[in-house]
């Protein structure tokens, strides 16, 4: 199995979840750009802050103006979250009433005050980075060519107390219940959806199996196939083990789990989302946001 899933799957020192598929999240760049700018990126050690000041450095030499469309400040500061979920939730305690919360608040508002980042749609031909999820072997090698002509991808910038590695998202996970009295059942129905057997039975481009055989398979039949093709893409692409080996390595030093996407599970993010909206639109300040966020986020944890 894909264990590096799994063991950064870890809450509090406990494994809580199963995870049985999950998406890559990478950051695709305008290569061409950025080389012409004369600007290197070492996406291995980047934050948010490195991020920002990059941006405006390739805007000053030539790069695009606006580093990345698309994006609300919500969806951001969700994933801002995720990176330091340590530092904010422990078990039932919260802190974003917090000076560090506030911070991050205030952080993200920079990003668009500046225009480093636009929630507006604008075309990636005109950014330096679109941040995209990564489903399979073959939706990494029709995006490598999706976005920019001469593209190339790039570690997400992370927060400063996490170690480097690629970001991923789980998209479908068990939990068993402590109460069960048929645990040995329910943890062999566990297993059995782990297997390669029910994991290769997803419809393609679902996601990337907890299972390595399964991806393994996909990869060989790829290669096999030879090519690829989207109309988006403008051209066919050659699916060779050359060509796939970076998704390969990307898959394998997957570390950080982003929590920061709303789902029906996971009504967290879904207050901070709700709530931030006064403060982007300076409605609210960030100290009274945070309070606001606080105490609904208090009320459903202790629900």
């Amino acid at each position: 199995y894909q264990m590096n899933i799994v063991e950064n799957s870890r809450m509090n020192d406990g494994i809580y979840t199963l995870p049985l598929q999950f998406y890559i999240e990478a950051l695709f760049g305008d290569a061409a750009n950025i080389e012409n700018a004369g600007v290197t990126i070492d996406d291995k050690n980047w934050i948010w802050s490195e991020f920002a000041e990059i941006s405006k450095e390739l805007a000053n030499k030539g790069g695009h103006s606006v580093s990345m469309g698309n994006r609300s400040p919500e969806l951001l500061l969700n994933n801002l979250v995720s990176d330091n979920y340590a530092k904010l939730l422990n078990g039932r305690t919260a802190s974003f009433d917090s000076a560090f919360f506030i911070d991050l608040l205030k952080q993200v508002k920079s990003l668009y005050d500046d225009k480093v980042i636009k929630s507006d749609f604008v075309d990636s031909q005109k950014t330096n980075f679109t941040l995209s999820l990564i489903t399979s072997p073959s939706d990494y090698l029709l995006r490598r060519s999706l976005y920019y002509d001469n593209g190339k991808i790039y570690q997400k910038p992370h927060s400063a107390d996490q170690q480097s590695g690629v970001s991923f998202s789980v998209t479908r996970e068990l939990a068993m219940n402590a109460n069960s009295t048929v645990k040995g059942e329910a943890w062999n129905f566990m297993k059995f959806l782990m297997s390669e057997e029910m994991q290769s039975s997803f419809p393609e481009l679902t996601s990337i199996s907890i299972n390595k055989a399964v991806n393994d398979k996909a990869i060989k039949d790829l290669v096999k196939q030879g090519v690829v093709s989207h109309p988006k893409a403008g051209k066919a692409i050659e699916a060779s083990e050359e060509n796939l080996q970076p998704f390969k390595e990307m898959v394998s030093e997957a570390r950080l789990r982003n929590y920061g996407y709303n789902d029906e599970h996971n009504m967290l993010p879904t207050i901070i989302a709700e709530e931030a909206k006064a403060f982007f639109t300076g409605q609210k300040s960030a100290e009274a946001t945070a309070k606001l966020i606080q105490n609904r986020i208090m009320i459903y944890l202790n629900e």
